[in-house]
């Protein structure tokens, strides 16, 4: 039976029916529609691979056949396996009470030559009756008299059927009964038996034929089934299953009894000898050659050769070559038939399959997959194999190497001799789960190897410090790191260079997550990259430069004069995959300089290299970091809808909080994200999360940006306070663990705050505090060209244009479109109303195109609000009289009603109770003297603009 994937059942719930199957189904109806108008036979041929879902689209149509009033009649071949005529029997044993009906008034002798028929109970000659007179012409009077007023004849899975059930389907094909009958078939294509081939082909004229073959799912179907998941989770279950659905649903639960039934039916209709051959190829792998499996199964290769024509024939497994190699057909069908076979049986095949390969002279990394299934306790020779295959794979495989180390481990014995073998080995292990994000569970095992490894080699025992250092500060665990590693470095014997250059970049790494900047960062890594190029470390040193960019980026606003940026990316550029894995760190860091210099196209191009590296080969690690930096890239180009991707599938793999820097900085992403795409409870949720750890203030420019992400979401969501006072948490108005470059953009979002409180006095300062800290600078600017709209309107056009024209030259998308809206605003005060309307017609249209749903409503009611008044003299914003003595809660709420909201959506907004919007709006009536809310409507449309008020996204 093939299982297709049912939304309604499987996945996303709801009553969609099947995903990627709405045409085809179409198309099913329509032929019933045509046969019930015209009354001419038909046959439909539903095709496809295992698993793409066949049957459930025919489940889905019978129902939609009986409720037009259809005798639906459906059959499976795979029913009743070995039982002639089996598919007919399990149709219309479907409708058993009508055929019994219809056979009580037959003669006797035609009434048993059926009942025998259908039962298979029937001897050969009754099969050749059928084919003939007058089996075939009881057959014809048994479906006319069920066709009243039409009949529909499923049957699926025809690839199985007996040879009886084909040779009475020719018959009907070929001489159709003079009745309403359509014919559906099902089965899949590469097994199509050549009796099947030959009835369809040699069909009556009369009968209309149409062919449904049913393609993989494309990737928006299955974005729709696996709704509730990230879109980076949902594209690679998409890689893996190629769009099959049943293979999808086995990805998900592939090791589940459930997940194996549909797959382990298939070998059911095998003969012994061919099933044992193909249990015995899932143990060698998914991909496998003749050869090999021969001595396996200790039989001739012509045996093994006719039983893989018999899988190859049943679609099991499938040539790769020319000659003997096999593959199976999907991964999980492997993996199924090996989970399905006999423990003892499986060892004894893998050590037979281990000699076999050690005979041919097969590498480690062959071998290994073998002994790990049959390495008995204290065998040194395997151990050594596990661990030499287990380094080999660990750059770009760290799950099967971590699986490796584990088992040479479990194995190795804990006498005193190999008390020292037994740390290397647990050290190896520790890197390989931390590769994996496995952090807890790293740290504990590299704590134990250290408490064993000697001195000497120092190197030894520098490497485990230097994991340790890396898990630890991952973990939070800064304080306890940077002893550590200082200890270390005091007892290094002075010979040992490399060693201490390793150390010294770890502590230097350490400094980026402190309030520290007494300059020992810089010197720690320039002493570093001095031994690395010196002694040829080319890993090393691009850590080094990489990390020295990062600094300077930092401390000089985005600023990196001494060409090691370019130097470390020329380094990165040239690794292979090798390479790569132990220098993600330094992508890591090259990325954020390059975002600090506001370089996005370069940094997205290495953050995209490391998360294809990083996802492709499973080093967890870094990657929620990595995707973050490129969530921010694309964020700042106004690629929203990919950087909400990159952040929600950096928060799904932070979901465990092992890594608490990368809870920090997942969260706080996809707060961010949301603030500007208008989803301001998500964003509050988010950026409350990323901030709620322990702390008096933040303590280093990673958890700054978290906080200053938490002020934004509440000054989104009405909260201007709230986000004022997050600035004491950051430090004070100095902002002193903030980067430079960060700090202008702190002091714009403080400008907004006050102007949202109508204090144009502390407006002012935050403004010019932006000034100080970046003179000239676009946010500067902005902040600048805001304040002045509301206190000297006439004044504030030019630092409106110098802001757009400085944050598009930086790349700043977003950023430089609310520039936009403000320039504007700038130019209606100019009386440039033509102007104005323009640039904020522009802006609307590309926020909406962005996705900034906030940013796009205010450009347009902007828009609206200039269009709607008419010249006369201008004051600054907030002076006119027509909304006398409002305050700013009934401003908002009136600005609310003018774009249309409800009370009960406005108490959502704003976190009130709809009561108090009840009470601030009859106060808003009774001050502008109307009597509903279209004059309240009218009457905020005509105002200036005004960003004077709370804009709740």
């Amino acid at each position: 039976m093939d299982h297709a994937v049912n939304s309604d059942q499987d996945f996303a719930g709801g009553n969609r029916g099947l995903v990627g199957r709405r045409a085809t189904l179409e198309s099913l109806e329509h032929s019933l529609t045509q046969l019930q108008a015209t009354g001419t036979p038909r046959v439909v041929l539903v095709t496809g691979d295992p698993g793409v879902g066949k049957t459930a689209l025919l489940g889905e149509f019978a129902d939609k056949a009986r409720a037009r009033d259809a005798v639906v009649a459906t059959g499976r071949a795979g029913a009743s396996l070995g039982t002639s005529l089996g598919a007919f029997a399990d149709a219309f044993d479907e409708q058993r009470e009508l055929v019994r009906t219809v056979l009580a008034d037959w003669p006797r002798e035609r009434r048993e030559l059926m009942t025998r028929i259908l039962r298979g109970e029937h001897a050969r000659h009754d099969v050749a009756a059928a084919e003939g007179q007058p089996g075939r012409r009881v057959v014809h009077e048994l479906v006319e008299a069920l066709a009243r007023p039409s009949l529909v004849l499923i049957l699926d899975d025809l690839h199985l059927a007996d040879p009886d059930s084909l040779d009475l389907l020719a018959g009907l094909l070929r001489r159709p009964p003079r009745a309403r009958f359509l014919a559906v078939l099902g089965y899949r294509d590469r097994q199509t038996p050549e009796r099947l081939r030959t009835a369809v082909h040699g069909r009556s004229e009369r009968i209309a034929l149409d062919h449904l073959p049913l393609t993989p799912l494309s990737e928006q179907d299955v974005d729709l089934l696996l709704t509730g998941t990230t879109a980076l989770y949902r594209k690679e279950l998409y890689r893996r299953s190629g769009g099959n659905p049943g293979y999808l649903r086995m990805l998900r639960t592939e090791r589940s009894a459930e997940a194996r039934a549909g797959i382990l039916d298939e070998l059911v209709p095998l003969a012994p000898p061919v099933r044992r051959t193909v249990q015995a190829a899932a143990i060698i792998g998914c991909e496998f050659d003749a050869e090999l499996l021969t001595r396996l199964l200790e039989e001739p290769e012509t045996a093994v050769l006719a039983a893989l024509g018999e899988l190859v024939h049943r679609d099991i497994v499938r040539p790769v070559a020319a000659g003997h190699h096999f593959v199976f057909r999907h991964p999980v069908v492997h993996r199924a038939i090996y989970d399905a076979g006999d423990l003892a049986w499986r060892v004894e095949m893998h050590a037979r399959a281990e000699e076999a390969l050690r005979d041919r002279g097969a590498s480690a990394i062959e071998r290994a997959p073998h002994v790990e299934q049959c390495i008995r306790f204290a065998e040194s020779e395997a151990v050594d194999l596990l661990c030499t295959a287990a380094r080999s794979v660990a750059a770009t495989e760290p799950a099967r190497a971590a699986a490796w180390f584990r088992t040479a481990l479990r194995v190795l014995p804990r006498g005193s001799g190999l008390a020292v073998p037994r740390a290397r080995l647990q050290t190896e292990l520790a890197r390989a789960l931390a590769d994996r994000g496995r952090l807890r569970e790293a740290r504990e095992l590299v704590h134990e190897a250290l408490r064993v490894l000697p001195r000497e080699p120092a190197a030894d025992h520098a490497e485990a410090v230097v994991l340790a250092a890396t898990v630890q500060r991952m973990l939070g665990a800064r304080e306890e790191t940077e002893v550590m590693l200082r200890r270390e470095l005091d007892d290094l014997p002075s010979q040992d260079e490399v060693v201490a250059a390793a150390l010294k970049c770890q502590l230097a790494a350490g400094q980026l997550y402190t309030a520290c900047h007494d300059g020992s960062a810089v010197r720690w890594t320039e002493e570093a990259l001095e031994v690395a190029g010196r002694t040829g470390r080319r890993a090393l040193q691009g850590s080094c430069l990489s990390l020295l960019a990062l600094i300077e980026a930092a401390e000089g606003g985005g600023r990196t004069g001494t060409g090691r940026l370019a130097e470390a990316v020329r380094i990165l550029d040239g690794m292979l995959d090798d390479e790569l894995a132990g220098s993600l760190d330094a992508a890591l860091w090259i990325g954020w300089s390059e975002i600090l210099g506001c370089a996005w196209d370069d940094a997205l191009r290495h953050f995209r290299k490391a998360v294809d590296f990083a996802t492709r080969t499973g080093h967890l690690l870094y990657l929620p970091h990595l995707l973050v930096g490129q969530s921010y890239a694309l964020f700042a180009r106004g690629e929203l809808s990919e950087a909400r991707i990159a952040a929600e599938h950096a928060v799904h793999l932070t979901e465990d909080a092992e890594c608490l820097e990368g809870v920090i900085n997942a969260h706080a992403m996809q707060a961010l994200v949301d603030v500007a795409r208008g989803r301001t409870d998500r964003a509050l949720e988010a950026a409350l999360t990323a901030t709620v750890h322990p702390r008096h203030s933040a303590s280093n420019w990673k958890e700054a940006m978290a906080l200053r992400i938490l002020a934004e979401a509440r000054l989104a969501s009405g909260d201007h306070e709230g986000c004022l006072a997050v600035v004491s948490e950051a430090g004070g108005p100095d902002l002193p663990t903030a980067d430079a470059g960060s700090r202008p953009v702190w002091y714009e979002m403080l400008t907004r705050a006050e102007l949202s409180a109508e204090r144009y006095a502390r407006a002012a300062y935050w403004a010019a505090r932006a000034a100080s800290a970046d003179p000239c600078g676009a946010m500067a600017e902005l902040a600048r060209a805001q304040v002045l709209t509301h206190t000297d309107p006439g004044q504030a056009l030019g630092p409106a244009e110098r802001a757009v024209a400085g944050l598009e030259s930086s790349g700043r998308v977003l950023d430089a479109l609310r520039a936009r809206i403000v320039l504007g605003v700038a130019l209606w005060h100019q009386d440039r109303f033509d102007d104005a309307a323009r640039e904020l017609k522009a802006a609307g249209a590309a926020l909406d195109q962005c996705g900034a749903v906030p940013l796009a409503r205010a450009a347009r009611q902007e828009r609206r609000r200039l269009a709607a008044r008419a010249p006369r003299a201008r004051g600054p914003i907030g002076g006119s009289d027509i909304l006398p003595a409002l305050t700013s809660r009934e401003r908002q709420i009136a600005d609310l009603v003018g774009e249309g909201l409800t009370n009960r959506l406005i108490a959502r907004r704003l976190h009130i109770a709809e009561k108090t919007v009840e009470m601030h709006l009859s106060r808003v009536f009774a001050k502008l003297g109307v009597s509903n809310r279209a004059a309240v409507a009218a009457v905020i449309t005509r105002e200036p603009p005004g960003w004077a008020t709370p804009r709740p996204a």
